[in-house]
C-alpha cells in the first residue's frame, strides 16, 4: 500500500507544476487498512481543495492499483499534542527569561526614560 501513495505522489508531480505539487500535494499524508485507504490534509482548506479537485484521479490511481480497497476518505491530520506547547509551558518559558525590573544598566548607557529626563532638562534650561 505505501508504493500506491509513492505512485501517487509521482504521478502528481508530473502532472502539477512545483508549486501545486509543493502546495497541495506534498504536504498530505497517507493511511490505510484492508479496504480504506485516508487521504490526511493539515488543515479543511487544503483538504476541501484537494477533494474537489484530485479526489477523481485518486480514486482512479486506488482501483489500478489496490483492488481491494473500496473506499478513499479525505480527513484533516490530527496535530500531536506533544508537538503544540500549552500556553502554560509558554508563558512560564517567557516569564523564566524575562528580565527583571531592577536589572543594573550596563555602564554608558541610558535607559529612555533617563534620556527623556535628561532631554527635558536640557530643553528647560535654554528657555526664554
Amino acid at each position: 500500500m505505501e508504493n500506491f501513495w509513492t505512485h501517487c505522489l509521482e504521478r502528481f508531480k508530473k502532472e502539477l507544476s512545483a508549486q501545486q505539487f509543493n502546495t497541495w500535494i506534498k504536504p498530505l499524508k497517507f493511511e490505510h487498512d484492508q479496504h480504506k485507504i485516508k487521504i490526511l490534509a493539515p488543515n479543511k482548506f487544503v483538504q476541501q481543495w484537494v477533494k474537489d479537485r484530485f479526489a477523481q484521479k485518486i480514486e482512479v490511481l486506488a482501483k489500478e492499483q489496490l483492488p481491494d480497497v473500496t473506499k478513499v476518505e479525505f480527513a484533516i491530520r490530527a496535530i500531536k499534542e506533544s508537538i503544540v506547547p500549552k500556553k502554560e509551558a509558554v508563558l512560564s518559558k517567557a516569564l523564566a527569561i524575562s528580565p527583571p525590573n531592577n536589572v543594573a544598566e550596563a555602564p554608558g548607557h541610558e535607559t529612555t526614560k533617563k534620556k527623556c529626563r535628561r532631554h527635558i532638562k536640557r530643553s528647560q534650561s535654554f528657555g526664554p
